[in-house]
Parts: structure tokens; C-alpha cells; sequence
């Protein structure tokens, strides 16, 4: 595994050992299996938006990435273009799931729903998300309706979420305040 990354950030596994990586700087999601220490282009390669094959979409910064088991699919937060788009795995297709395109922190559904900097994604068994909007620090949740609401807090500057199921806990990070807050939830 001798690739040449630029601006990896975050990565997941899916079932079969396929590690799959946002890089923020060639504009890809890269698929490295775990099993040949193989890796490959999933999608992207040109700075864009554009929805359609694994060959033809484009993204502009993805960062967050999230393997869903039960849809066998990618969540990616699409930095630059203020959304998050799904690849499909079983049709290898990318699909705009949330997000309009404006640089904004908006509550709404689906694609009428504004985000402002999305980098961290996270995901429950309930099928609940749970995205770091971090140009404008803060967090925004999204029902398995795919209604978005914001947490009504700001942090200073937001950095990883994670889910603690078990404990039904969000966990973030705010890097500026080097902090690491917790979210109780029911």
C-alpha cells in the first residue's frame, strides 16, 4: 500500500475489509481493502458537484465518512459543497441525501436543509445522524425521516462527533476549548 494520499481525514470499515477515506485534497473517497493492500479511486477526482456514477460524480472537500450497514452505503460530508451525499455501493451511485448547497446553519428536510461546513458525520442503530457543522460549531441531528435540527449550543470550535450507543451518549470534541463534552439522549 505505497499510494500517495493528499488531506485524508476520516475513514470507516465496511463488512467485507474495505476501508474507505475522504480526502479533502484530490477530492476523492478512496477504497483501500484491507484484505490485498490494494487501494483505488471510489469516486471523485475533480473539485465539483455533481451527482450520478462513481465515475462522474464530484465533490469538493469530502471529509467525514461513515460505512451504514443497513442500506450498504457511504455517508459522506461534502465540506466545500454544504452537504452530505450518499454512495450507494450496490447501484455505485452518489445521490445528494441532505443539504441545498448554502452556506448556512437551517433546519429542514432533506434537501431543504442548509449546512454550513459539514466535516464529522456519526450514525446510531436507530438510524439517527449526527453531523458537525463546523463553520458554524455546531451540531446538527437528522431523524431517520431525514428532518435536520440543531443542538441549541455553539461551541468554540467543533471538532469530532461519536456515538456511545450503549450509553446513549453524543460525544464531541471542541478543540479550542479542549474540551470534550457529552450529550446524554433517550
Amino acid at each position: 500500500m505505497n499510494s500517495l494520499f493528499k488531506g485524508p481525514l476520516f475513514m470507516d470499515l465496511d463488512r467485507e475489509r474495505n476501508l474507505y477515506v475522504g480526502e479533502l485534497g484530490n477530492h476523492t473517497i478512496r477504497k483501500i481493502n484491507l484484505n490485498s493492500e490494494t487501494v483505488s479511486t471510489l469516486s471523485g477526482g475533480v473539485s465539483g458537484y455533481l451527482d450520478g456514477d462513481l465515475t462522474s460524480a464530484q465533490f469538493k472537500s469530502p471529509s467525514g465518512i461513515i460505512y451504514d450497514q443497513k442500506t450498504d452505503s457511504l455517508l459522506v460530508a461534502d465540506l466545500q459543497n454544504h452537504r452530505i451525499r450518499k454512495i450507494d455501493l450496490k447501484t455505485s451511485t452518489v445521490s445528494t441525501l441532505l443539504g441545498n448547497g448554502i452556506e448556512a446553519s437551517i433546519d429542514g428536510k432533506g434537501l431543504n436543509a442548509s449546512f454550513d461546513g459539514p466535516a464529522f458525520i456519526s450514525l446510531d442503530n436507530s438510524g439517527y445522524m449526527f453531523v458537525s457543522d463546523t463553520s458554524s460549531n455546531k451540531i446538527r441531528i437528522v431523524d431517520p425521516d431525514l428532518n435536520v435540527f440543531t443542538i441549541p449550543h455553539t461551541f468554540s470550535a467543533l471538532g469530532v462527533v461519536k456515538i456511545d450507543c450503549p450509553n446513549q451518549r453524543l460525544l464531541i470534541t471542541d478543540f479550542r476549548a479542549n474540551q470534550i463534552f457529552q450529550i446524554k439522549f433517550e
